[in-house]
């Protein structure tokens, strides 16, 4: 059986990528035209994103979301459950993850720049991850409901995952162009903005034993991030507030690393100015 796609789909999904794509670059040469920050920098922030978030955060979520057991069933059954040990393990392997790059391979970074190079890395390799997936993907499966191959597919994939073919083939089958069609661009702005803020904060924690204290907090404060997304999933919050609140929430970690930066930034230049003191 085939299907109409509507044609607005494709350019969506084709924005999406190249935004994707785009978006974290600019960051890059921006800053480190402006800085000289080191391409290093931005290169460990990716990986510590790919590492943590992509590779070592899904082994407990193996046995905890994936596989069938009586705790994955509970948590799947169970939107708060859900949404709560999702954003916790999140804020937790992410900012370990970051603060372990600080005080191993970028101990000998003490300019806070090149956190702000970090953090373009880790938001900048998780949008190009997250925009590009799914425009691609979303092209796939609209060629294939165009071409009468989606129902082949369909018909060999587990009972259990099929509602998940259904959801994508109504998605798309019912794509209607609006302004909703772009927040998810507007949401990476938010996320990578974010994810730069955060970097700097434990970049502050890794660098001084007395401000240890920021990692738990950017610890809580990503979990916090995270809940409503989840909470969406599930079907519980529309997208609208949950994009407000991602924009609040950026909003206020990014006026706290504003502040942590200055002062981290006048250290260093007093140090740099005058080493027997540093």
């Amino acid at each position: 059986m085939t299907y109409q796609i509507n044609p607005a789909l494709y350019a969506v999904s084709a924005v999406q990528l190249l935004f994707g794509l785009a978006f974290p670059a600019a960051l890059w040469i921006i800053w480190r035209i402006r800085t000289k920050a080191k391409h290093s920098s931005v290169l460990f922030g990716a990986v510590t994103f790919v590492l943590f978030a992509l590779i070592l955060e899904t082994l407990p979520k193996l046995p905890l979301y994936l596989l069938k057991n009586p705790v994955s069933d509970y948590i799947n059954g169970h939107a708060w459950a859900y949404a709560l040990i999702g954003a916790a393990l999140a804020g937790i392997f992410e900012e370990v993850g970051r603060y372990i790059c600080f005080r191993t391979v970028m101990k000998k970074a003490h300019d806070p720049k090149e956190a702000v190079a970090h953090g373009i890395g880790h938001g900048g390799i998780e949008c190009v991850y997250i925009l590009c997936s799914v425009g691609v993907t979303y092209i796939i499966y609209a060629v294939m409901l165009q071409s009468g191959t989606f129902d082949t597919l369909y018909a060999q994939v587990p009972a259990e995952y099929a509602y998940q073919l259904d959801d994508i083939r109504t998605q798309l089958t019912e794509f209607r162009f609006s302004a909703a069609s772009l927040l998810p661009l507007l949401e990476r702005v938010f996320a990578v903005a974010f994810h730069i803020a955060g970097s700097v904060i434990v970049f502050r924690a890794a660098q001084r034993r007395d401000k240890r204290f920021w990692l738990p907090v950017m610890i809580l404060l990503h979990t916090l991030l995270d809940i409503p997304a989840a909470l969406y999933q599930k079907q519980v919050l529309t997208i609208l507030p949950v994009e407000i609140y991602l924009a609040l929430c950026s909003a206020v970690c990014c006026v706290i690393a504003c502040k942590v930066y200055r002062t981290m930034r006048s250290e260093y230049s007093a140090a740099d100015a005058d080493p027997a003191s540093a």
